[in-house]
């Protein structure tokens, strides 16, 4: 039986675009913080 207090909305289904490929994606775009973590420092 399906309680309708869990059920999923179709907003969290599709976030309106494919994600990025990973191998595509350079490194400073994807995780820019794990490229320059001296932007971390105070």
């Amino acid at each position: 039986r399906k309680n309708p207090f869990l059920q999923r909305s179709d907003s969290t289904l599709c976030l309106g675009c494919p994600p990025p490929d990973p191998f595509d994606t350079p490194m400073s775009e994807a995780l820019p913080l794990a490229d320059q973590p001296h932007l971390l420092q105070p």
